[in-house]
C-alpha cells in the first residue's frame, strides 16, 4: 500500500453563531424513503471512510465523520447544486485555536446510493487541503457527512467488507450478543462520546470517524498516568482551518478498558490543548452499529487487540500531491537525535532515485508499484536544509516499547 503524508483531522467546533439558527441547521431534514435497507461501499483511504455521495445527478467523494456535528460542502459546489443559504454564517474552530468564518446552506438533495436525504443542513468551507493526501488515490474529497445527517437513519459499518448498511429499521441489523452498548449522550445534535478508562483513569471521548488514529488525547491525560513508556515527535498535521505543526507524544499505555472490555499495551498520542479522540485505528475492531435516535451504539467485536509497537524511521516522509513534491512530516525525538532539524527541508533523492525532478504521476506510480524501493532497511535521502545539500541515513528502530 501507498504510503502518504499522514495528516491529522481534528474535530470541529461551532465558536459563535446565534444558538437557535444552529439549532434549526444542525436538526433539520429528512429521508425521502421509508422502509429501506441498502449498502453502500466504501474506500478505506488513509484509514478515512470516503463515501460516493451524489448531488444534482454528480458524484462527489464525502468523508464519513462521526466527529463533525454538521455535514459540510465545498464552496466550488455551491454553484453546481440546489441549496439555500439559512441566512447567517459563522465562526469554527479546531482544538489547536485556530478558526475561521463560514455559513449556514440547506443542501436540497444529497444521496447515498437510491437513498435521498433532503433539506439537510451543511456549513461551507474550502476542502481542497484533503487533496495532498488522497491525491494519488484518484480521490478529491468535496464534503463531509457529519453527524446531523446521520441521525436520519440507522448506521451499521463494516470495515473488514469496507460497507456501510443504511436502514430505518433496527431490526434489520443483526447485532451480536456480545456486542458492547455504548450509552453516547449524544442529544438531539452533540458528539457521540465513550468513556474510557486509560490505566484506569476515566475521560470521555468523541467517537470520531473523522480522526484516522487510534487514541487522541490532552497531556493533562498524560499527566495522570505517572511515568509511563513514550517518544516524541514533531509532526505536520491539518484540520479543515489550515495545517500546521504540533509536538505530540505517544505513550505505551499498559491497559484501556472500556465497558468491561480491556485491550492491553497500546500506544496513545498526546499533546497540548487536544479534544479526547477516538478515531479509526481502534474502531476498525468492531462491527458497528449506530442508533443516534436512542443514543446507543453498538461495537461487535471483530479483530483482537494486538500488542502495539512504534517502529518507524526518525523522519517520516510522503507524497504531498497539492505540491507535487515529496516532503517530511514527521521527527521522532530521542535523546540522540538533532531536535532542530527542519521539516521544510527539500528531499532531493531516496536511494539514488531523483525525486526532485519527477511529476506528480511518476511519483504516485513509484509509491502504488516500487514502494520497496523506497521504504528500504536503511534510507539514504539527498537533501538541501538552507541551501546547503547533504546525505543522511535513517535507520527504522523501534521506539515503544522500549
Amino acid at each position: 500500500m501507498m504510503k502518504s503524508i499522514p495528516k491529522i483531522l481534528i474535530l470541529l467546533i461551532i465558536v459563535s453563531c446565534s444558538p437557535l439558527k444552529r439549532l434549526k441547521t444542525v436538526t433539520q431534514g429528512k429521508v425521502k424513503q421509508k422502509d429501506y435497507l441498502i449498502e453502500i461501499p466504501f474506500k478505506y483511504v488513509n484509514d478515512q471512510i470516503i463515501l460516493p455521495v451524489t448531488i444534482s445527478n454528480v458524484k462527489y467523494d464525502f468523508v464519513f465523520d462521526t466527529g463533525n456535528p454538521l455535514t459540510s460542502i465545498d464552496g466550488k459546489l455551491l454553484e453546481k447544486i440546489q441549496y439555500k443559504s439559512n441566512n447567517v454564517s459563522y465562526d469554527i474552530g479546531d482544538s489547536q485555536g485556530n478558526t475561521s468564518n463560514n455559513k449556514y446552506i440547506s443542501i436540497q438533495g444529497l444521496k447515498l446510493g437510491e437513498i435521498e436525504f433532503q433539506d439537510i443542513g451543511g456549513q461551507v468551507f474550502d476542502h481542497s487541503i484533503y487533496d495532498e493526501i488522497t491525491g494519488c488515490e484518484g480521490i478529491q474529497v468535496r464534503g463531509i457527512i457529519g453527524s446531523n445527517l446521520m441521525r436520519k437513519s440507522l448506521w451499521q459499518i463494516d470495515y473488514d467488507k469496507k460497507i456501510i448498511t443504511l436502514t430505518d429499521n433496527l431490526k434489520n441489523f443483526k447485532i451480536s450478543s456480545n456486542s458492547l452498548t455504548i450509552n453516547t449522550k449524544s442529544g438531539r445534535y452533540d458528539d457521540a462520546f465513550v468513556e474510557i478508562q486509560l490505566n484506569g483513569n476515566k475521560e470521555k471521548f468523541v467517537f470520531d470517524t473523522g480522526y484516522n488514529g487510534f487514541i487522541y488525547t490532552d497531556l493533562k491525560v498524560l499527566n495522570k498516568l505517572g511515568d509511563i513508556q513514550k517518544t516524541k515527535s514533531i509532526i505536520s498535521s491539518f484540520t479543515a482551518t489550515g495545517k500546521y505543526q504540533s509536538e505530540v507524544v505517544r505513550g505505551y499505555v499498559n491497559n484501556i478498558t472500556l465497558n468491561n472490555s480491556s485491550f492491553n499495551n497500546q500506544i496513545v498520542n498526546f499533546s497540548k490543548r487536544h479534544s479526547n479522540l477516538i478515531g479509526n485505528k481502534f474502531i476498525e475492531h468492531f462491527l458497528v452499529t449506530m442508533d443516534w435516535q436512542n443514543e446507543l451504539f453498538y461495537l461487535s467485536p471483530k479483530a483482537d487487540f494486538e500488542d502495539n509497537i512504534l517502529s518507524t524511521y526518525e523522519l517520516g516522509f510522503g507524497i504531498n500531491y497539492s505540491s507535487e513534491k515529496v516532503e517530511f512530516y514527521s521527527h521522532w525525538i530521542s535523546d540522540s537525535s538533532d531536535n532542530s532539524f527542519d521539516l521544510s527541508s527539500k528531499i532531493l533523492s531516496i536511494n539514488g532515485i531523483n525525486v526532485d525532478k519527477m511529476g506528480i504521476d511518476e511519483l504516485c506510480q513509484l509509491w502504488k508499484n516500487e514502494n520497496n524501493k523506497i521504504y528500504t532497511e536503511n534510507i539514504v535521502l539527498e537533501i538541501i536544509n538552507e541551501g546547503v545539500k547533504k546525505k543522511i541515513i535513517l535507520e527504522k528502530k523501534q521506539l515503544l516499547p522500549n
